[in-house]
Order: C-alpha cells, then structure tokens, then sequence
C-alpha cells in the first residue's frame, strides 16, 4: 500500500506494483484532502492489518513535512518503521535556480522558515530582527499566502528595500517558474504572474545570482509539454531524453505489448529456425517477447545457429544483443523496404527460407515482396498490441492538460500508437487535440498513417530511432519556446 502526497511524479507512482493499493492523501495550503490524524490512523490500521505500507513525500519529510508527527502516531501504536530521507525543497530549489544558499562573500549561515505555521504568528518579529542582523539566507516555505506579510515584516525587522530574493513555483519540476525581484517589488511580480502554490521564497544577497546561473530554466526544451504514447515499458527511454533537455512529459501509453506464443508453440519454431536462412525480427519487441519464451521453454541463442540474423532498425539490433545475439544485416534504412532492398538484390533470396518474427497485425509489404521473388516466407506472430484499460481513465486529464495550454506536441513512434490514440480518445475528441498540438513521428509509416487520419506531421528525423525523434522535436522548438510560454 503506498499513501502518497501531491507532489509525487506520476513515474515514481508508475513504479508500484498494479495490485498496491495507491491513497492520495495530499495537502495544500488552502484545502486539504484528508486531515494529518486521518492519515496517521490510516498508516497505523493498515501496518497492524498486516501491510507493509510506504508514506511517500515529496522533499525530506523531516523538514516541514510533518514526518515527526507520523513517527510519533506509529511509535505509540508500536508499529516499526525506517525513514528514507529525501532532498528538501530549498535545496533543490536553490539548485534549480542557480541560487548557492551560502558563499563565503554573501551568507555564511541559512535558515529555513514554514511560511503558515503558528510559529509565524507568535514569534515572527523577535526571530526575524535575529536572522536580518545576521545576514544569513532565507529560505520561506509554503510562503504564497502570506508573502505580502512575510516581506512587510522583514523590511520591518530592518531588511533593506533592495534586498535581492527569488520566488519559485513547482521547483526542479518541468513546471518550474521562478520570479526574480527585491523585496519592494516581489509581491507585485508575483500578483502579475499569478504564482500560486506550492512555491518557495529565498531571500538575501545571494539572489543576485539567479539570473546568471539559473541553468535549469534554460534548457532547450524547458516549458513544452509533450505527449509520449509508447508502451510502458518502452516510454522510460524516450522519457528520460526529453527530460534531459527540460520538457514535461504527460504519459499516455495507448499500446499494451501481449505475448502470444507460449511453450508449444515456440518450440516448433525453434525447429523452424534451425532449417531457415534468415530470421527477421521486425521490432524489439519481437526480439524480447520471442527470447523470453525460448529461455523459458529450456532453449537458448544456440537455436539461430545456421541462419542469418535480419533486424528493421538499430534498436531492434540492439535487442538482439542482449541475447549475446549480433545481427547480420541491419538496413539502413529503418523499415521493410529496407530489408526487401538488401535481400533482393544480393541475388540470392529465390527459394531460400525465412522466417518473419513480428507483431500479429503489421504491413505484409515484407513477406508479399519476398514471396514473389521466389523466397519461402513463412510468419510467426509473436505478440498482439491492445489498448491498456488505464488510458480512457487518461483521457479526461490529458483533454484538461492540453485546454489549459500545457502540452504543445504529441509523438507517435508507430502506426499502432496512432490508431490507439483515435481509439482511446475517439475520432472527434482526438482530432480536436491534434489540431492544437505539434505533431511528431518516428518514421515514414507512422506518417502515413497520421496522414490517413487528416493530420500531417511537424516532426520527422532522418533516422527512424527515438533518439533521433527527440533531437528533432528539440531542432523544432529551438527559437519557439518563448512564444509558446
């Protein structure tokens, strides 16, 4: 069982096992969705009901995160626990921002401050005076609320008007913004903005440097949002690219790889194998769904050993290698057409025999070519895509995200993704989406088959590879990205 707070990545959640029970238990600082005893007593009546149950927070629960109050309800009730410590906010925060909290020339010493407490009510203006005179960092959090307050009150304990500070919205997240100001005019800029919670306030001399260091906002696909509808298993990769160069990713897998070949039925095409001359795997998912049920029939790589290994694309090829497998002919072009060029013209396919390792439902543009140029094709359906039961959940929340103007480009890594997508979302539903947003495709068959929809592409990389689409899709925003935001 996992009870989890607002902030949580929608990845991290992705991780837990399907059959965890996931409770959102959240809070804000204007509404909460369940009160803090509720959650303890929900962390104690399941943990004594025998569940091994993670609290997971956003930042260090230590800090501002009422993680005491937890272990003080579970120590009472005699349930044993750990605490895994995270990075709290202002660190982060701080680091996304460019802003060092201590420098040997502007702040020797930083002091973290709640924002909303009872503290804030009772002993504001003593502690304030202290911490001004000192000259120390400041770091407010939860401070939305109450920022006109808190800076009346520090200009008040005796901070100067110019004094440099920095607000941040949604730190080191996709959607970071960050307001840079002085203290006579940060609430302003803040009302313009309309930077609403949860934020971070960081005030003092060492401010001055957000604009030179805030590297994080600079990167070039900081503030785009963009769909990726791969398989879950899949999406880990290209998610991780486009993170890199700063974009949000809202994930939306409308395929659903399902293994269709089992013991039986693998067996008689390892025997099939044996007698062929070219084996060709048309995707990595080929690749995986058919080695995982050899291993698990009690066969290995030694199966392939005569034959000829053909693979559609340089990620197919390095599937294969996970196997100790290296193909022997990887076109370069990245479809079948590829395939078809390199076979056919060596001269030599006429009465050979292959074996084409695939989905269930694919173009038969290969096994037809091949047949009529005299080769002995036969196909092997290994898997079958589907749509996941979560993405009509999705769909709602993707229809908001993409109203509210927070995803600008949608990618489509085959024809099934495509089609999936019109499924989930229906016909009118999606092309409404697709007309508010950048378009971005694998290859030439997934263009086509957008194309067949009504839509034409924005984005298309030369080589057929997510790396390469993810490249292409940063070459497209280069220069847009502010008329976007």
């Amino acid at each position: 069982m996992v009870i989890y707070d607002s902030l949580i990545p929608e990845e991290l959640l992705e991780e837990v096992r399907k059959e965890a029970e996931k409770i959102f238990a959240g809070r804000h600082a204007w509404k909460y969705d369940q009160r803090q005893d509720e959650i303890n007593h929900l962390m104690v009546e399941r943990a004594l009901d025998g569940l091994t149950v993670v609290r997971l927070k956003g930042g260090d629960p230590l800090i501002f995160g009422r993680a005491g109050e937890e272990m003080e309800a579970l120590w009472k009730a005699e349930v044993p626990f750990e605490v895994v410590p995270g990075i709290t906010a202002a660190s982060a925060g701080a680091a996304a921002a460019g802003i060092p909290l201590t420098h040997r020339e502007w702040a020797s010493a930083v002091t973290f401050i709640t924002g909303h407490e009872a503290w804030w009510k009772q002993e504001r203006s003593t502690r304030l005076r202290e911490f001004v005179k000192a000259g120390e960092t400041l770091v407010f959090y939860m401070p939305v609320k109450k920022l006109p307050e808190i800076v009346e009150e520090l200009k008040e304990a005796g901070m100067e008007s110019n004094t440099p500070c920095v607000l941040i919205h949604r730190a080191y997240t996709p959607s970071q913004r960050s307001v840079k100001g002085t203290l006579q005019d940060i609430v302003l800029l803040a009302e313009k903005v309309q930077m609403s919670p949860p934020a971070l306030f960081i005030v003092g001399r060492v401010c001055r440097y957000a604009d030179l260091f805030n590297w994080y906002e600079r990167r070039p696909l900081f503030g785009i949002g963009v769909i990726n509808t791969r398989a879950r298993h899949q999406a880990r990769d290209m998610t991780r690219l486009l993170k890199e160069r700063g974009a949000y990713v809202f994930h939306f897998p409308v395929i659903e790889i399902k293994p269709i070949v089992d013991g039986k039925s693998v067996k008689e095409t390892a025997k099939k194998i044996q007698a062929a001359d070219y084996v060709v795997f048309t995707s990595r998912n080929g690749v995986h769904v058919f080695m995982e049920a050899l291993f698990k029939a009690g066969m290995d790589a030694r199966v392939f050993g005569r034959c000829q290994l053909v693979c559609i694309g340089s990620a197919t090829a390095e599937a294969l290698q996970v196997y100790s497998l290296r193909a022997d002919v990887v076109p370069e072009k990245f479809v079948a057409e590829g395939v078809l060029e390199h076979l056919i013209h060596r001269g030599d396919i006429r009465t050979r025999k292959v074996l084409i390792i695939r989905a269930e439902k694919a173009r038969e543009i290969l096994p037809e070519t091949l047949r009529s140029h005299g080769a002995h094709v036969e196909v092997i359906p290994v898997y079958r895509t589907v749509m996941p039961e979560e993405v009509k959940e999705k769909a709602k929340v993707l229809q908001e995200e993409v109203q509210n103007g927070g995803l600008h480009c949608v990618t489509f890594t085959s024809s099934s993704t495509v089609e999936n997508f019109f499924r989930a979302l229906g016909e009118d539903a999606a092309g409404e989406i697709l007309g508010n947003l950048h378009i971005a495709v694998i290859g030439p068959v997934t263009r086509e088959t957008i194309k067949g929809k009504g839509f034409k592409p924005d984005i298309e990389p030369e080589n057929f590879t997510v790396e390469a689409l993810v490249s292409a899709i940063e070459s497209f925003y280069k220069g847009k990205r502010e008329r976007i935001s």
